[in-house]
C-alpha cells in the first residue's frame, strides 16, 4: 500500500516544479505586462528630465529607453524562468 501524495503534487503534475498553479499563472502574465508598461515610460521620463536639465535633447531619452527596455526584459526573463525549470 502506498502513501497518498500531497495535494500540491497532484495540482502541479506535468507543469514544472516552479510553475504557479491555478489563477496565479494569469496573474504572473499581468505582472509581466505591467512591469514592461511601467519600465519603458519611466525610463523615457527620467531621460527626458535629464535632457531638459542638461540641455541635450535626444541623448538621455535614448539612454532611458535602453535602461527601461533592459529592466523590463530582465524582469520578464526572471518571471518566465519559473516556467522553464
Amino acid at each position: 500500500m502506498t502513501a497518498p501524495q500531497p495535494q500540491d503534487d497532484k495540482l502541479n503534475a506535468g507543469t514544472g516544479s516552479g510553475a504557479p498553479k491555478g489563477g496565479q499563472g494569469a496573474l504572473s502574465l499581468v505582472a509581466i505586462g505591467s512591469v514592461n508598461a511601467t519600465c519603458w515610460p519611466a525610463g523615457n521620463f527620467v531621460g527626458w528630465l535629464c535632457d531638459r536639465h542638461s540641455g541635450t535633447l535626444p541623448v538621455f531619452i535614448l539612454v532611458g529607453l535602453v535602461i527601461g527596455s533592459v529592466t523590463g526584459a530582465l524582469s520578464t526573463y526572471k518571471e518566465v524562468r519559473r516556467y522553464l525549470s
